[in-house]
């Protein structure tokens, strides 16, 4: 649940002209707020000719740019590693998910798709 909410947060505050800093900041408010320390809170990285394509980090976010947002949270001890992870682009008022509608996020849609309901 928390690497999902941090996951709508980070796609919710993403628009042109917001900085990494200001969503990164939002994920991490999310990932606290559930009890975790939000080492692993990823804003994500480009996407172009490479999957981890290059790109000015400390620019804001411009309509045009593909991204990879994937919030995780990785607990070896418990043998635990949870990452959502979804391509989207960004547009003139928000993002486009690109991953979507094709697999699903939530928990029950996913735990149906693995087991074949």
């Amino acid at each position: 649940d928390c690497v999902l909410d941090a996951q709508q947060a980070i796609l919710q505050a993403i628009k042109p002209g917001v900085s990494r800093a200001t969503v990164q900041a939002v994920a991490e408010a999310v990932f606290r707020r559930h009890g975790f320390e939000p080492t692993h809170a990823y804003v994500g990285h480009y996407v172009g000719l490479s999957v981890h394509d290059v790109g000015d980090w400390n620019a804001p976010f411009e309509a045009g740019m593909v991204l990879a947002i994937e919030p995780m949270i990785d607990l070896p001890d418990q043998h635990l590693h949870v990452r959502v992870e979804d391509t989207v682009l960004v547009t003139d008022s928000g993002v486009d998910n690109l991953t979507r509608p094709w697999v699903p996020a939530d928990v029950d849609a996913l735990l149906a798709l693995v087991n074949g309901r």
